[in-house]
């Protein structure tokens, strides 16, 4: 017998069959994508925690990526679920009752893993025992990276690692443990995947352009990997005395590949804060410009650093241009490790005696160490010792500066910064530019000059060491009244926020000095070469005039006197020329010579009226600003003793953006003085 069966009906079976087909389909295709993508939805960027599984999110501390954590049970206590294995806290644990079972991982990218840790839980022997640990790119063919067998944690909470060799990248790790001690439940506290050097390998970092130890940017190579992560090469060139590269090796080699070829004639070693045991002691310096061929450049034997924090330098004959520079250290101080604070590298001139051919102004006597301008000046007596060092004697008021009516007592901070730096000089109402831009090369070059030079009374009077025309010592001592207009606002130079400084001291002094021997007849105008000698017992100098020397010649008398020590004082012959961010030349002014951060410039050149970046111009070598500049330069008599080494590039300190305004008569802003 045929039974019919209405149309509709069919029609309904072939929809449903259609259906279930269709849905059939698509679970597949979605089971298959959320197997296989490397690819996570916004969403799967949230906290997820189930009874057996846990989303970790991007930027976690325990695993390599984002991802999810699975265990094959679920029935963990509700305290010990599986998010408590990656939480990184080594005071919860997570735990499961069974002796043997798999954690899984799979991450949002594939990764290379070749460094797991396991911690230890409260229970000796709840411990896991031996496990192995495998990999996936596919979630099914697994390779097993590392296998463990009776392992015994002593302590809660031990950390575990264990290292393996591998270069694959994998998406999916398994961790399987096969027994554990003996308890009826399995605990672990934490659980973490990443990638470690070889500490045998080398370890290179790239260095930015703006690194001021090395000639150009480049790459830093260790040959050992072996630092930890707080000492590593990095810190071997970021310009910062208490931090240290480490290395557990007494012999080792540190590579610099230069992004460009660079001369290089110089380097410098500070030592690290402790352990002198660990001090660098033997070493070579080579050059390379195909890493095979080697040309040593400099060898040192048995160095010793006295103290910590102690700056060595060495200089060498190089006219070639090197894209590598190598540091083989041969030995250290008989430590098992080795530690260097800094090393520095640059390209210095040597020698600038053909250029004096093109210089001028030559003030040596032979019948004073303080130059020409003091032959035949007033002799020191009995009574001008007690005036000059009688604090309550002020000397006269300025006609330079007629502005400035007053003696006004101020308090004093001698060293804001702790040491004198070149920001405690800031001109105001007295215009002796040249005067203001020696002090800063004191504090520049000497800082301990200037300390030894100044004694602190206690009674609010300060005793300064300078010498009179003949060169002999001669001490003037001064009051803390200081210039000031009629307002009672200071007009003699001074620190940021107007505050009173060694500057200020050594600018008084220098005035009541002055009264007496009259070499000046007034501070304002005084040149270079008439003040560094009042405090050094030294005034030999001599001068190059504008557009007597090209860039290159200018940047080897300014840099070769740097590094010989002297002070280094420089203007313009034209102003309103934009020279470096918002500075412009100012003609008849005196600027500070310094060594520049840019490594694009020629030098720096700070303006004792201060401003946004403490008044400090970047130099750039074209055919425009270089031609204009003319230098003096001056003996450092008394002050060299007290060299800190080759000068480094200026750092202004940090102040307040309010203590950049500047505060300059408008007198001397027209004049420039």
């Amino acid at each position: 017998m045929k039974i019919k069966i209405p149309f509709s009906i069919i029609f309904i079976l072939r929809s449903k069959i259609t259906f279930i087909l269709a849905l059939f389909i698509f679970s597949l295709i979605f089971t298959n994508c959320t197997e296989e993508s490397d690819h996570f939805s916004d969403k799967e960027e949230e906290e997820v925690v189930t009874p057996n599984t846990a989303r970790l999110l991007s930027g976690n501390k325990n695993m390599p990526t984002g991802g999810m954590i699975t265990t094959e049970y679920k029935d963990s206590p509700v305290a010990s679920t599986i998010d408590k294995l990656v939480d990184d806290n080594v005071n919860t644990l997570f735990s499961t009752p069974h002796k043997k079972f798999y954690i899984h991982w799979d991450g949002y990218q594939s990764v290379i893993v070749n460094h797991y840790t396991l911690t230890s839980g409260g229970d000796r022997s709840m411990d896991p025992k031996s496990w192995t640990l495998s990999a996936s790119y596919n979630n099914m063919s697994w390779i097993v990276v590392d296998n463990q067998t009776n392992q015994v944690f002593t302590n809660t909470g031990e950390t575990k690692s264990y290292s393996f060799t591998n270069k694959t990248t994998y998406r999916y790790y398994k961790l399987d443990i096969t027994a554990n001690n003996g308890g009826s439940s399995t605990q672990i506290a934490e659980w973490t995947l990443e990638k470690k050097e070889n500490p045998d390998l080398p370890n290179s970092e790239n260095v930015e352009v703006q690194n001021t130890n090395v000639p150009t940017a480049g790459i830093i190579t260790s040959q050992y990997s072996d630092s930890p992560e707080e000492s590593n090469i990095l810190k071997i060139i970021d310009s910062n005395n208490n931090t240290k590269f480490v290395t557990h090796h007494k012999e080792f080699y540190i590579l610099w590949e230069g992004s460009a070829k660079a001369m290089v004639t110089y380097y410098a070693f500070t030592s690290a804060a402790e352990n002198p045991e660990m001090d660098p002691e033997s070493w070579t310096f080579s050059a390379s410009n195909d890493k095979e061929s080697w040309t040593v450049l400099d060898t040192q034997k048995e160095q010793l650093f006295k103290t910590r924090g102690e700056k060595k330098e060495y200089y060498f004959n190089n006219t070639i241009a090197y894209k590598f520079y190598k540091l083989n250290v041969l030995s250290n101080k008989g430590g098992e490790s080795t530690q260097i604070a800094e090393w520095k590298m640059r390209a210095f001139p040597s020698s600038m005696t053909d250029l004096m051919t093109y210089s001028n102004g030559r003030t040596y006597s032979s019948q004073t160490p303080m130059g020409t301008k003091f032959q035949n000046r007033h002799v020191t007596t009995a009574a001008d010792k007690i005036w000059l060092s009688t604090a309550s004697n002020e000397p006269a008021l300025l006609n330079s500066a007629s502005s400035l009516t007053q003696w006004k007592e101020f308090a004093v901070t001698l060293y804001p910064y702790n040491v004198p730096m070149p920001a405690d000089v800031n001109q105001h109402g007295v215009g002796d530019c040249c005067a203001l831009a020696v002090f800063a090369s004191f504090a520049y070059i000497y800082p301990n000059f200037i300390k030894d030079i100044i004694t602190d009374n206690g009674d609010k009077t300060y005793t300064v060491a300078m010498f009179d025309p003949q060169g002999n010592p001669v001490d003037v001592t001064v009051s803390s009244k200081f210039l000031a207009d009629k307002n009672g606002t200071i007009g003699a130079v001074t620190g940021k926020n107007n505050r009173v400084t060694w500057a200020t001291i050594l600018e008084k002094a220098m005035m009541k000095w002055q009264n007496i021997y009259k070499v000046n007849e007034d501070i304002g105008g005084i040149g270079t070469e008439h003040v560094a000698p009042l405090f050094t017992g030294d005034g030999d100098s001599f001068a190059f005039s504008a557009n007597k020397l090209n860039s290159e010649q200018l940047l080897r008398a300014v840099i070769v006197s740097l590094i010989q020590g002297k002070i280094v004082v420089g203007g313009f012959t034209k102003g309103g020329v934009a020279v470096s961010g918002n500075h412009k030349t100012v003609s008849g002014h005196a600027f500070t010579m310094m060594h520049s951060l840019n490594k694009t410039a020629l030098f720096s050149m700070r303006n004792p009226w201060g401003g946004e970046e403490d008044g400090v111009l970047n130099i750039p070598d074209n055919d425009i600003i270089p031609p204009m500049i003319d230098v003096r330069i001056v003996n450092p008599g008394k002050a060299a003793k007290y060299a800190k080494g080759s000068t480094d590039p200026y750092t202004p300190p940090n102040y307040a953006p309010s203590e950049n305004r500047i505060r300059v008569a408008e007198e001397l802003l027209r004049s420039g003085m």
